[in-house]
């Protein structure tokens, strides 16, 4: 099809009608073995035979990309700038996929056994500390992921005017809670094994140590502690009653004699 307010010339119109005319032959997709009607020109040029897009698509997947093609996108992606309308749209298409369970379930079966080269995390790490340095007032989920994960002690945010953790929240404190809970997932049950159990502040409040707002904090497996990030006032209130339920005090972690005796 030309382009608008463009015509064909003559001579683009006879090579066309003359490809038309050439004898159709039968021919087998490449991924779902489907007969096809291709004439004897599109045979010879093309490598692959498919049914239609949806076809070359699925086969596409298991194929690895050559070197040159995957140069040739890193290329042509570099330096490409993102509107503000097509960063809304990402992100309005990212909160309908963590709010649907079936596509959570779907991105955890998916991420399960899968191995990150050491060479793909340091391009991550390259690429994160780049967004940074580019833009200071980026989030602060961001930022967390972009240090290696949350926080040992009181270890401060990248930029000045951000919140700080009280300094009573460290690596012994943290400890404590895993102990209290028998190191296991306080929402699914994980058990630790290998990775040490996050540390979630139900309400969500970092200087909880310190100004004396309830210290109710619960360990989650990697899992669980990222799903707490959106709908927060469910997992709020979610986690308080859980809580309150096991113990009416409102008792969560160890204290430092406890835990003492505990360890033996």
């Amino acid at each position: 099809m030309p382009l608008k307010g463009h015509k064909h010339t003559e001579e683009a119109k006879k090579k066309m009608s003359a490809a038309r005319s050439i004898p159709q032959v039968e021919c087998k997709c490449d991924f779902c073995g489907g007969i096809v009607l291709r004439n004897r020109c599109e045979v010879k040029r093309r490598k692959h035979t498919f049914c239609n897009r949806k076809c070359e698509a699925e086969y596409c997947k298991g194929v690895p990309r050559a070197d040159h093609i995957r140069k040739k996108i890193s290329d042509a992606q570099k330096g490409r700038q993102k509107t503000e309308e097509q960063k809304e749209k990402y992100r309005k298409g990212a909160k309908r996929r963590f709010e649907n369970p079936e596509e959570r379930e779907r991105i955890r079966q998916f991420a399960l056994g899968r191995v990150i080269s050491q060479e793909t995390k340091l391009k991550m790490k390259h690429s994160q500390k780049r967004a940074i340095e580019n833009n200071p007032t980026i989030n602060v989920r961001r930022l967390e992921g972009a240090v290696g994960g949350f926080w040992y002690g009181n270890v401060k945010y990248w930029y000045v005017d951000a919140p700080q953790y009280c300094e009573k929240f460290n690596r012994e404190f943290k400890e404590r809670v895993r102990a209290y809970r028998g190191y296991i997932c306080f929402e699914c049950g994980t058990p630790q094994n290998g990775k040490k159990l996050g540390i979630h502040h139900v309400h969500y409040d970092k200087k909880m140590c310190c100004n004396g707002s309830p210290k109710d904090v619960v360990p989650l497996c990697g899992s669980c502690h990222s799903e707490t990030n959106y709908n927060r006032e469910y997992w709020e209130q979610h986690f308080t009653e859980m809580i309150y339920a096991y113990d009416p005090s409102g008792k969560c972690f160890f204290t430092k004699e406890e835990m003492k005796e505990f360890c033996g």
